[in-house]
């Protein structure tokens, strides 16, 4: 099973948002704990970076995302930064409610999204 998931995370399917397509690389693949990828195109961002760490907390997991890049176009860096923060935190929602349904389990109210904050 974690093998299956493992090869789901290093498929190369682009990350589909309202305003834009995205692809990524893996970087690096520990599982089941660490996931570290690159954006290749889709936004016009410089150097994006972003590592997802997941570790035990209690009876769940706690989700750490984070992610660094610099735009292309000066003075755009505040408003992708806000995009991506509710990008990061919507997608660490729907993986909190997938593995929790694939467990059984309910989320709750899913993450903080100012915990997902990413960094330029």
């Amino acid at each position: 099973m974690a093998e299956a998931r493992a090869r789901r995370l290093r498929s190369d399917q682009p990350w589909r948002s309202t305003w834009s397509t995205a692809r990524s690389n893996n970087s690096s693949l520990e599982p089941p704990t660490r996931l570290s990828y690159v954006l290749v195109s889709g936004l016009p961002l410089r150097d994006y970076r972003a590592d997802v760490v997941l570790t035990p907390e209690g009876t769940g997991t706690r989700i750490e995302w984070s992610s660094s890049f610099r735009p292309k176009i000066p003075g755009t860096g505040r408003l992708y930064r806000a995009g991506l923060r509710r990008f990061i935190a919507d997608t660490a929602r729907r993986l909190a409610d997938a593995a929790s349904a694939a467990a059984g389990e309910s989320t709750g109210p899913g993450p903080d999204p100012t915990r997902s904050t990413p960094a330029h």
